[in-house]
This record gives C-alpha cells, structure tokens and sequence, in this order.
C-alpha cells in the first residue's frame, strides 16, 4: 500500500505542492542546502524527523518527541557518523543543521563527509576492490568555531554481486579503520571489539571484531535492525531459511574478502614499519582477528573459515622478526606464545630456527588455541628435537643457547627421543650426539686428566652439569 508520485512532474500533483505542509520546514532555510524552489528539481535527499504534537493520536506512535529528545538523537547518530557512509554508494556527505527560531538562521552543528575516492563506491556489487577512502567530520568547538578534525581513513574491501545465494544477488565488504600509527602495537582501546553489521547503514547488533562486516542480502528482523542467526538471542526469532542465508553469507562471500582485507591492510603496515630503525615483534593482524572474543557461535565459524582460508592461499599474514622483519605464511609460521614455550627459552629457539631460516611468529596463547583446528606449527619440545636432529652444526649458536635448548627438550622426559641430536656436553666445549649405542661417563676435571689420551668425545663435565642444573638428570637411571 502507499502512494506513487512523479517527482519529475512540477505541477500541482507534485508531492512539493500536494504535501504542502510536510515541506513547510523546508521552505525559506537559507545556507542549509535544504531551500525548495518547487518549480524547480531538487537535487539531494530530504530527511523529516517525525515529529508530532501533543494531544495528536497516531496508528503509529504515541511518543511526543522535544527538542532535547532530537538533540540526543541527533548525538547518537554523530557517534557512529564516521562509519556511516562507508557502504553507502551515492551518499557523499551529511550536515547537521539547528534552527533556534522561525527568525534565526540555521547553523550547522556537525558534518561527515568522504573527502576522497567517494566515487569508487558507485562499483559496489560490480567490480572486487580494495581501496581507502578518508571521511573527515567537523563540528563545532566549545568556542563554537567550526573545527575540521583530522580525517580518519577506512580500508574497505568488497565483492561482486554473488547470484549463488539469492536472485537478487549478494554483495559483500569488510572495512577496518586504519589506525594513526599502524607500526606500534595495539593500545589498550584499540583492543576494543565494536565492529558492527551493516545492510547499507549499520544495524543495532555487534559483529564481535574490530571489522564492519556488510552484505546487501542479510536476512533481517522483522524490524529489520537485526540479522536473523539460530538460536538468536537478540532477535527472538526462529526462521531456518533466513538463518541458511545469513550463514551461507558468512561462509562464501565475506571469509574472502575478509582475507584481502589482511593482506592489503599488511601492506600498508609495513610500508609504515620500513621507516622504523628496528622493528616491534607484534603481529598487526591481530586488529582485523576474525574471531571474536565473546565466542559468538556463527562469528567464530566464520572467523575460523577466514583463517582457513588463507593459510590455504598462501598468504602471508604473519610477522616474523626473521632476517630483520618480514611476513610469512601459516605453513611457514613455527608458533610461538608467552607461555609455550617459556618466555626465557624464546631467544635460543628463535636463534635457532632462524638460523636455519624457519621463520617464528608470536602470538598471544588465546590467539593461537584458536587456530587449532589447522594445526599450527608450535615450537614445542617434540619439534625442536626434530630440528636438532637434522642439524649436524651448531656452531651459529651461541653456547648459552645449546644449554637452554637442552634443558628445554629435556623438559617432558621423552629420553627416547633424543637420539642423533648433538647436544651432549663434552670436555673442551666440545659436543657429542645422543647415541644409545654408545656410552659416555660423567667425570670430574681430576677424573678426565687420567684418561687424557682417550680424548673428551667420551666424558661429561661433572661441574659444567652441576652448573647447569642438569646433573639429577645425568644421573638419573631412567636418561
């Protein structure tokens, strides 16, 4: 139901003059880009706020809203103005106006507005791209000058329309704000997770991540304000073909464009790491991590499937601080956290594994218990053993190093799995292979110089062990 009007016919059945009064609030406001010359066309978009009178029934509403009620309104909308646009095709800015009086003029109270590649936009749906666009927003100061903040830069990624799904088509974009100093770790309120869903303009739920996640299909709420999941408890509602839609969504259209998002958001992170003189050891992709921390169940299927995704092509999303600093892939990656291994054991795995140019990535432990189900590489003590085990010189490592790996593979007891690594300490800074076949004696100083002849490639220094806290186990019947 509703009416159907020819806005290109200026006559008196034109909705400027058959509505007469709903336009009333537009007529004679100078300065606001919102003057109606009804004989002439109106180029833009004209947004009435709903306001009534008191003592006035209404089918729809009984709410009486005031001018703070508007003004509070109006203040909700300028928190999340700077990502309004973002998905919009054709809108290129917005303004805020006050009139305080009929007498007065109108002043701007705040404005948003896309400063460059806002015509990019208009490929959406059309063309797979990746691109910046700044937004910059202005409003007034406690001085009440006008003030232009400075401009906040989106990278956006988005798809062609997906016919697969729908006969209308589904495009999908992921966009992340691009932080003022992507070279440094992330600060404390960087770590906050309040990315949105949008369908053109944002919706009224989360998506969990530091990401705005957009499709043009969403299955919506019949309020549509929400996006319908099983079991959902925002919206209530139960509908399993909505609910096959929203996840289909989730599973073939934005996983994709999420992991374009990650490689072109690292390219721009390590244009800004080249100009350090040394590089920080922390993993940028961690402020587009697609799996969120409140372990929503859809979000983090989808975030695992991003994961999944491109390790699978080979992207290289992970920082290493191998060779100075570079990116690697997943199946590159030897995973590292603060807990596994131990953080004082780090420098000698890393020297290494670098050494022989396995690049290490650190990772937060949380972080990395969510990629199990692809099986990361860990620097654990079954693998190190395996390293060692085809590495016949050791000569690059730094002695304090030999021992603290050492120690390490000893760590879990696994004595039968240490055969062919040449870490067996040996008189003269020397060192043997473990061989079972073969047997070596634990000696003082006093003990070895009786069998000098027979050279150190049998004998144990007693006190080197004791110094390195690995006598009991030297000694121990079970080694």
């Amino acid at each position: 139901s509703g009416a159907r009007f020819d806005f290109d016919d200026y006559n008196e059945n034109h909705i400027f003059n058959k509505f007469e009064d709903q336009f009333e609030s537009f007529k004679k406001i100078k300065g606001c880009g919102f003057e109606i010359d009804y004989n002439t066309e109106f180029k833009g978009t004209l947004f009435r706020l709903p306001l009534r009178q008191n003592g006035i029934e209404s089918s729809i509403s009984d709410n009486v809203d005031n001018i703070d009620n508007i003004l509070k309104l109006l203040n909700m909308i300028k928190k999340e103005a700077m990502s309004e646009l973002i998905f919009l095709r054709n809108v290129k800015s917005f303004e805020v106006f006050r009139k305080a009086s009929k007498e007065s003029n109108p002043t701007l109270l705040w404005k948003v507005e896309i400063t460059n590649n806002s015509e990019i936009r208009k490929l959406y749906g059309k063309e797979s791209q990746v691109f910046k666009l700044d937004v910059q927003f202005s409003d007034k100061t406690r001085l009440f000058s006008f003030t232009e903040r400075k401009p906040r830069t989106w990278l956006i990624s988005s798809g062609k329309n997906d016919f697969s799904l729908n006969r209308l088509g589904t495009w999908g974009g992921v966009a992340i704000l691009v932080p003022e100093r992507p070279e440094i770790p992330m600060t404390l309120s960087e770590t906050i997770q309040n990315g949105k869903f949008y369908s053109y303009l944002s919706l009224s739920i989360p998506s969990g991540l530091s990401v705005n996640l957009h499709a043009s299909g969403w299955a919506l709420s019949s309020d549509r304000r929400s996006i319908v999941f099983d079991g959902d408890n925002q919206t209530c509602i139960k509908n399993d073909a909505k609910t096959t839609q929203n996840k289909n969504i989730l599973d073939k259209i934005l996983p994709k464009l999420h992991v374009k998002l990650f490689e072109e958001y690292l390219k721009l992170e390590a244009t800004y790491r080249a100009r350090l003189q040394k590089n920080s050891d922390f993993q940028g992709i961690l402020r587009l991590w697609p799996i969120p921390a409140n372990k929503n169940a859809e979000i983090t299927t989808y975030g695992v499937r991003v994961i999944q995704l491109a390790a699978e092509g080979d992207s290289k999303i992970f920082w290493s601080p191998l060779n100075g600093g570079t990116y690697v892939n997943f199946k590159q990656s030897v995973f590292l956290t603060k807990k596994t291994p131990p953080t004082e054991v780090h420098p000698a795995i890393i020297n290494l594994l670098h050494d022989q140019e396995r690049p290490t990535v650190l990772l937060d432990d949380k972080n990395l218990e969510e990629l199990q189900s692809l099986n990361p590489q860990k620097a654990d003590s079954p693998f190190i053993r395996s390293v060692l085990k085809n590495n016949e010189f050791l000569s690059n490592i730094r002695e304090e190093y030999l021992f603290v790996l050492l120690r390490y593979i000893l760590e879990d007891k696994k004595y039968d799995d240490l055969e062919d690594i040449p870490l067996v300490p040996l008189f003269n800074n020397q060192f043997g292979k473990f061989d079972k076949t073969k047997t070596y004696y634990i000696a003082s100083k006093e003990e070895f110089k009786m069998f000098h002849k027979t050279g150190p490639r049998y004998f144990i220094p007693k006190e080197l062990l004791k110094a390195q806290k690995l006598l009991p186990i030297f000694s121990d019947e079970d080694f």
